[in-house]
């Protein structure tokens, strides 16, 4: 596995346990957003690395 992909992993696990607590301190009309946005913003960091 190459370092690239390791970040985007650990990007993507980290987004996604932040937004599993915000689901669990408020309520599932935020978890979704916050699950997305995770996804998109860590894809973007990968994509961002990978061109350079």
């Amino acid at each position: 596995m190459n370092k690239h992909l390791k970040n985007f992993l650990i990007q993507v696990l980290v987004g996604q346990v932040i937004a599993l607590l915000a689901y669990f301190l408020f309520n599932l009309k935020l978890f979704i957003p916050l699950f997305i946005g995770a996804s998109v913003s860590a894809w973007t960091v990968y994509r961002r690395e990978n061109k350079k």
